[in-house]
């Protein structure tokens, strides 16, 4: 390798740049140029070019850059082909670029110039290359002014890169040398006297360390001396500091901790800190959390808690004071920067509070600990929710810190806090228009409402923490308070809130019914925390003073039963308001008020005493009216449930009342299923009555549904889908679709029904509602809710519903069977074409997706309300049908498995049952198929170990094979939508639910196949007493049936090509745990290892190595690395097919493949085997783990902190260009196909 070139060539490459660079080029002339380009870079020639390029300051920046990149390609693909004096030749050439930057060269070409430096360290330093700590401490010393400070701030990224590279990435090339260049790195930066220890400790060194002090130190000493200029605003001083903050802050997360004591580093970023300029404060505050946030381990506890009090030290927490205080901007114009700055400042003293909380003793004095909380005060109580929130998080440690310092500090807090927790939970999400600062503040933050919906909840549920932690410390004050001002509450509302009631629009909530629901959250959380209390001072071995103890628990009760009697006196005027107060009511005497009948009577009759008669006029008060009537038979049924007995003496009077209110004008099905659910809850759980008379009167309740499942007729109907669809109401269906012309009209809610639609309407509900399903349902329900097996009344349910199960089984599967078919276009075509699409449209679901939906909940749901009298209201009413009656199925199956022998032992049932599940499973939407995951999942967790190997295998081979199907054609669906450009909002929020509802599903399926597999013994979970055994393990079960195993490791295959990383990280845990099961070559043993073997080999393998081909699924490259190398590991001695798909790959040499699996099957180190693998493929990988954590290094602006991110899981909003997918060229020939 020489520096001479040739110059025609030379000139070509000039000439192609400047076509690309050219707008007048056309589409085919830059097509041509870059292809050249491409072309160049894999000349032998190319490094000299690149250097002739690079170095020629004449030239343009871009022109220049692209010789590095030439550099860059030598490097990274032909280093190991150069012998000594090429490699020397091209690492001298990018040393003399290094020297010969200067300021006015463009950064990133100063960047380019630098990361080349690192590409040449990680190939050599430490071996042959030994001096360039000297190297780069000439650069850093150099008495040319001009120069000083570009050379430093190339320094400093050098030794930025060199520890992400070495310490923090995964590197391929960095990892396969992670020894030397770990011990080499950790030598140059390492303080003066830490490097004579370790010199001491390992008794060798690498030789790479050519100065007094390390790089720490003089990057401290950097940060004190530009803290003295900064003030003078010298925008190159505040480069430097940056850069040095930003070298820093991958370098201190894997120092030894006392090498950040000994270098004084926190002195010197609380002195930056204080010097003034917001770019590096941020900076800063970014280092001191990378320091805050590294992992507490004992063995460095000495140095740790150095840290930790110079962190403390009351004058830098009044620095931090002062910095957060000096940031506060108006809501309603906020400064950006600044408001950066106090959310980073909010995460730190969250850290600290944390740190405080596990570790007290890093509060020197009582001063220090007041200082801390004061100052997280401060940031609690800011108007943003999110400066708030990781404050509010590391509050719910330090109130149960057992430090008598810090409990005495946070109890002077508890008035302020239980006052703002109880402010901040209301549903700011229905105050969206209000002008208050939350509220403006929210929607600085939130671009969009998925966003907002999962931080409110968030934010709600740490105050409830709070809320709970304050009753368990102090009891007796946090329940008083807390009552005296929900009576307080409730009665200005029930004065106050009065008819006639305005009109408010869809989902907007009247804010006194907001106030009381978030009154009663902070009830909720009040009691649960006395509870507790309560549960750990009355035991035995408590410190806690037992005549105290009573004495505070008396008094509570007391005061929750005068709550209760003084609620009752109250008359809600309001439907919603009366919802709440019989729900606070049943709330507090279900948890607390054990053995007072007369008040559990007393409440009962105050929930049946509410009534709100409703005419109609008003649609919000009739879904109000209709929300409580529904609510209120849950309540009902909550007292019986806890206290049967009591109810038992006045059964006479509630069977009457019950009665009256089912024969009531307007009582519908549910609600008469509903109250008889609530007397046969009463009569099975009350232990005074007789067993005989019991069992005849529990029979006598449910006969009449079980005789409606014998009815002939309906047998008749279900035996064919027409009859089935007969049966709900849809007879005539066509004629009437064809004859309103729902073909012909596009705007399905603007189209309002005629009275006919209407009463079909109307007449299909009251079908499917009078159909036995509902009642059974609530039956099952109220029959096994909180249900012991080992109890009187599980024997007496089992007698009851062990004959009834056989009577009706029939029917229901028969009933699911239909339901499920229903979307299946085969049943719609005999329809003629224009009825085929308009059924095709109907059975399009709309619904609600948090985290996707551009509107809340309450205003979806009021959307559905407005359009009930239109084409859409009618069409949702249609696909209802289905989905409601497979739910309803779907609940009485799994009530049935609750009486696991008599279900479980039908030989029969599974054939049956899997084809009425899942025949026509492929037909549900991926948001029905969630349901359907979940029973399975029930069913295989409910069912007994001796019964499993007769009932799970046509179940699981159906579902995997089914769920496969169907999530594989909607993948491919979003592959090819993602190529097309988004029309309208509207589309886009469709699509987006679309896919992130296919995300859930397909993490359902696959997190299921997980826990089939899981070989802990703990994961088999089951309900059954009986002992576990290797033999029924259903690890054992899978792995044994190849009817099984067959679609489950197909659809495994399948989801390494989904673009879903957590799936796709999951799925290759999955088969890497079930490789070594494939190892025998013996036929007589395991006569379908050598297929399965060969089946992974290729399929499995070629989806990994197709996968590494995209850049999407960089962040799953170490886990598909991970299942590569296990094949090569356990398969390679049994069979060359592995090798030879790799050997099919382009440019593959067949001994390079061979050296890299003899390593492989030789190493036992995971990372090491993975390094391997990622180095063999990285000229097919799209881009690479190394080089993706690099695109995005200085994208900080928008980015969520990690912390800010745990607080929020959801889907980032796109505009209507989605981003491509790359065309990937040559995908098809990578396996040696033609």
């Amino acid at each position: 390798m020489t520096s001479q070139v040739d110059g025609d060539r030379l000139s070509q490459i000039r000439q192609a740049l400047e076509a690309t660079y050219d707008a007048r080029s056309t589409n085919d002339t830059r097509r041509a140029a870059l292809e050249f380009l491409d072309g160049a870079k894999k000349q032998a020639d190319a490094p000299q070019h690149g250097y002739s390029l690079a170095s020629d300051s004449s030239q343009q920046p871009a022109i220049r850059h692209f010789g590095l990149s030439l550099l860059e390609s030598a490097l990274r693909y032909k280093w190991e082909d150069y012998d000594q004096n090429q490699a020397e030749t091209l690492r001298s050439w990018i040393l003399i670029l290094a020297q010969n930057v200067s300021e006015s060269d463009p950064q990133y070409f100063r960047n380019k110039v630098a990361s080349l430096w690192v590409e040449v360290a990680k190939r050599c330093w430490g071996a042959e290359w030994l001096d360039m700590d000297a190297l780069l401490m000439t650069l850093w010393e150099t008495q040319d002014d001009s120069k000083q400070l570009v050379y430093r701030q190339m320094v400093l990224y050098i030794l930025e890169c060199l520890s992400e590279d070495i310490c923090n990435k995964e590197d391929p090339v960095a990892g396969l040398r992670q020894d030397v260049l770990g011990q080499s790195l950790n030598e140059i930066v390492i303080p003066t006297q830490l490097y004579k220890d370790h010199l001491v400790a390992r008794g060798s060194s690498q030789n790479v360390r050519h100065t007094q002090d390390g790089w720490l130190s003089r990057m401290c000493a950097f940060l004190f001396q530009c803290s003295t200029f900064i003030s003078q605003a010298d925008q190159r001083v505040v480069m430097s500091a940056t850069k040095t903050l930003e070298a820093l802050r991958p370098t201190v997360t894997w120092l030894n901790l006392r090498a950040l004591t000994e270098t004084q580093c926190v002195e010197s970023l609380y002195k930056i800190l204080a010097a003034g300029d917001a770019k590096v404060q941020t900076a800063t505050i970014d280092v001191l959390q990378a320091i805050l946030s590294r992992p507490y381990n004992p063995h460095f506890h000495e140095s740790w808690s150095e840290i930790m009090m110079s962190v403390l030290r009351p004058d830098h927490i009044e620095l931090l004071k002062n910095l957060h205080l000096s940031c506060n901007s108006s809501a309603d114009d906020i400064d950006e920067a600044k408001y950066t700055l106090q959310k980073k400042l909010s995460e730190v003293l969250s850290i600290l509070g944390d740190a405080a909380a596990s570790n007290p003793e890093i509060l020197a004095t009582p001063d220090n600990c007041t200082a801390l909380i004061d100052v997280m005060m401060i940031a609690f109580q800011h108007d943003s929710l999110l400066v708030s929130i990781p404050v509010l998080h590391s509050f719910t440690k330090l109130l149960v810190a057992k430090s008598p310092t810090i409990s005495t500090v946070m109890r002077q807090k508890v008035a302020f806090l239980l006052g703002a927790c109880s402010q901040r939970l209301i549903k700011y999400e229905s105050l969206t228009d209000e002008e208050l600062p939350v509220i403006l503040y929210l929607n600085e933050d939130f671009e969009n409402p998925p966003e907002l919906h999962s931080f409110l909840g968030n934010y709600r549920r740490y105050c409830i923490t709070v809320i709970e932690n304050i009753a368990y410390y102090m009891p007796q004050e946090a329940v008083g308070h807390i009552l005296d001002q929900t009576v307080r509450m409730i009665d200005t509302i029930c004065q106050e809130f009065r008819p006639p009631f305005p009109t408010l629009g869809p989902a907007k909530t009247p804010i006194p019914v907001l106030q009381l629901e978030s009154q009663a959250s902070v009830l909720r959380s009040t009691m649960n925390g006395f509870i507790t209390w309560y549960g750990k001072a009355s035991q035995p071995e408590s410190k806690s003073d037992e005549h105290t103890t009573n004495n505070v628990y008396g008094v509570n009760l007391t005061s929750l039963r005068d709550f209760c009697y003084k609620l009752m006196t109250m008359k809600p005027q309001h439907p919603e308001i009366a919802r709440l107060t019989t729900h606070i009511a049943v709330n507090v005497l279900v948890k607390t008020l054990q053995g007072q009948p007369e008040l559990v009577v007393k409440v009962l009759d105050y929930c049946l005493s509410l009534q709100y008669p409703d005419d109609g006029s008003n649609k919000e008060y009739s879904a109000a009216v209709k929300g409580f009537h529904g609510a209120r038979l849950g309540e009902m049924q909550r007292i019986a449930m806890s206290f049967p007995d009591y109810l038992l003496d006045v059964y006479s009077d509630l069977e009457a009342r019950v009665n009256s209110l089912m024969s009531a004008e307007g009582a519908d099905e549910r609600t008469k299923w509903g109250l008889q659910s609530f007397l046969f809850i009463v009569v099975h759980r009350a232990s005074a009555v007789d067993a005989q008379a019991r069992v005849a009167r529990l029979q006598q309740i449910i006969h009449p549904v079980i005789e409606t499942w014998q009815d002939p007729q309906l047998t008749e109907a279900l035996s064919t889908f027409s009859g089935f669809c007969n049966v709900v109401g849809l007879a005539g269906l066509p004629e009437y679709l064809s004859n309103q012309r729902y073909a012909s009209i596009q705007d399905w809610p603007s189209q309002s029904l005629d009275q006919e639609g209407k009463a079909r309407q109307k007449d299909v509900q009251m079908k499917v509602m009078r159909l036995p399903l509902n009642a059974t349902k609530n039956l099952l329900a109220a029959t096994t809710e909180k249900l012991k097996e080992s109890s009187r009344e599980y024997q007496i349910a089992t007698q009851v519903w062990g004959p009834a199960m056989q009577a009706m089984l029939s029917n229901v599967l028969q009933m699911t069977r239909h339901a499920t078919s229903f979307p299946n276009s085969s049943n719609w075509a005999n329809f003629p074409p224009e009825l085929q699409m308009v059924m095709q449209k109907m059975l399009v679901d709309r619904f609600w997706q948090a985290g996707i939906s551009n509107e809340s909940r309450d205003e979806f749901y009021a959307r559905i309300a407005e359009s009930g009298d239109t084409y859409e209201g009618f069409a949702s009413a249609i696909r209802g049908i289905p989905r409601q009656i497979r739910d309803w199925c779907y609940h009485i199956i799994y009530g049935m498995t609750r009486f696991e022998e008599e279900f479980f032992g039908l030989q029969e049932l599974p054939g049956p049952l899997a084809e009425a599940l899942l025949t026509d499973a492929s037909s549900l939407s991926t948001h029905h198929l969630q349901r359907l995951i979940a029973l399975v999942e029930r069913l295989v967790q409910r069912c007994p170990a001796h019964h499993r190997k007769h009932f799970m295998p046509p179940i699981l081979s159906l579902f995997f094979s089914q769920t496969d199907k169907k999530i594989s054609a909607e993948w491919e669906i979003i592959e090819r939508s993602s190529t097309q450009t988004v029309e309208g909002e509207h589309q886009l929020s469709d699509e987006m639910k679309a896919e992130s509802v296919l995300r859930a599903t397909t993490y359902a399926v696959v997190s299921f196949a997980s826990t089939l597999l899981d070989q802990r013994a703990t994961a088999d979970v089951t309900s059954t007493s009986q002992p576990q055994t290797s033999h029924h393990t259903m690890r054992t079960l899978i792995l044994s049936f190849p009817s099984i195993l067959e679609p489950l490791i197909l659809f495994c295959t399948h989801t390494l090509r989904m673009r879903d990383s957590r799936c796709c990280t999951l799925t290759t845990r999955i088969l890497r745990s079930i490789l070594p099961s494939f190892t025998s070559s013996d036929p007589t043993t395991s006569p379908a290892a050598a297929q399965v073997r060969e089946f992974i080999s290729t399929e499995v393998l070629k989806a990994c190595i197709t996968s590494l081909n995209e850049p999407y699924f960089v962040d799953v490259q170490r886990d598909l690395a991970n299942l590569i190398a296990d094949i090569l590991a356990l398969y390679s001695g049994l069979s060359t097919t592995a090798r030879d798909v790799l050997c099919s790959l382009p440019d593959m040499e067949g001994g390079r493949v061979d050296q890299v699996i003899e390593r492989i099957v030789a190493c036992n180190s995971e990372r090491t085997q993975r390094i391997l693998v990622l180095e063999l493929l990285e000229g097919v990988r799209g881009v690479s783990i190394h080089e993706q954590g690099k695109i995005d290094r200085r994208d900080v602006k928008t980015k969520r902190s990690a912390m800010q991110q745990q607080y929020m899981e959801v889907e980032q909003k796109t505009d209507g260009k989605r981003e491509q997918s790359p065309k990937l060229e040559g995908m098809a020939e990578m396996f040696g196909g033609e």
